[in-house]
């Protein structure tokens, strides 16, 4: 039986600095979204907000929150055929919806996906998944098994992977170019303009340009580093200058 925790229906969105590069992921959703970074980068943020975005545009989204445990296949498959019904059904009881699946074989595991894909494929409503923290649980012999769901996947299901690792998934053997997008540290690190823009957004709207080549030299664009700079830009300390502070 998985924690409550593990499947959130609706995830309320924190504050985020929407960046110029991701613009396309606002005016198309992709069928798959895939976003790779070490940690630091906001992949689970920029995920949020995304499906804090389309959900507004009637985009229902069941987020699934993945760690070590998870990692063996029955079980992931236990959480995503879980995962699936409450797409179907939000208001399903969590704990009554995996007692089916638990203790299954993993070729019923299997089927009961593929029959919930389809399901939902003939539903006229549009969907995204979302598998935060993937890297938790990749391994080969999890891919095969999600590899032969894929050529099940609907349309109308948008599947959102956040990982510190590269997804291995064969995502571009079940889907067109265009419909899937990799976003990765390079897209998701700040530039000069965002540093100036996150600051903004925080009242912070007069800074030296010697603090922003300082940021940017030291940072090198990490989110996570940049805030930090941004903090202590706010409360009178001076950024550090050597990087191995900010690493611990």
């Amino acid at each position: 039986m998985f924690p409550l925790g593990k499947f959130r229906a609706t995830r309320q969105a924190s504050p985020y600095l929407r960046l110029s590069s991701m613009d396309v992921i606002y005016q198309q959703l992709p069928r798959f979204l895939i976003i790779s970074a070490p940690a630091g980068y906001g992949k689970s943020a920029l995920a949020q907000d995304v499906v804090h975005y389309w959900e507004s545009e009637a985009i229902a989204n069941v987020w699934l929150s993945l760690d070590a445990r998870d990692a063996d296949v029955g079980r992931f498959l236990s959480l995503l055929a879980t995962g699936l019904s409450k797409l179907l059904n939000p208001d399903i009881d969590v704990s009554l919806a995996t007692n089916p699946y638990y203790n299954a074989d993993i070729s019923l595991l299997t089927d009961s996906c593929v029959r919930l894909l389809n399901q939902i494929e003939a539903a006229s409503g549009m969907y995204s998944l979302v598998l935060d923290e993937f890297h938790e649980v990749q391994s080969d012999a999890l891919n095969r098994a999600f590899n032969m769901l894929l050529a099940y996947w609907p349309k109308n299901v948008a599947l959102i992977i956040t990982s510190r690792t590269t997804c291995t998934l064969k995502l571009s053997k079940h889907s067109l170019p265009e419909e899937c997008q990799r976003v990765g540290l390079e897209q998701l690190k700040f530039n000069a303009q965002d540093v100036k823009k996150l600051l903004a957004g925080r009242g912070q709207k007069k800074v030296s340009l010697q603090w922003l080549e300082q940021v940017m030299a030291v940072t090198e664009g990490w989110p996570v580093a940049v805030q930090l700079a941004s903090y202590q830009l706010k409360h009178g300390v001076d950024i550090a200058l050597d990087d191995v502070q900010y690493q611990a």
